[in-house]
């Protein structure tokens, strides 16, 4: 689910921090980890 709602805006982000495919798709996983982290509190 994390995935869906940041790769519509992947490209943007990519273009405004000015960061790699690699970096991408870590701002995608610390995404994911923080949603599985939060989801307990919730």
């Amino acid at each position: 689910m994390a995935g869906a709602i940041v790769m519509p805006v992947l490209e943007v982000i990519r273009g405004d921090l000015r960061v790699t495919g690699t970096a991408a798709g870590l701002i995608i996983t610390a995404h994911g980890l923080a949603i599985a982290v939060a989801s307990p509190l919730v």
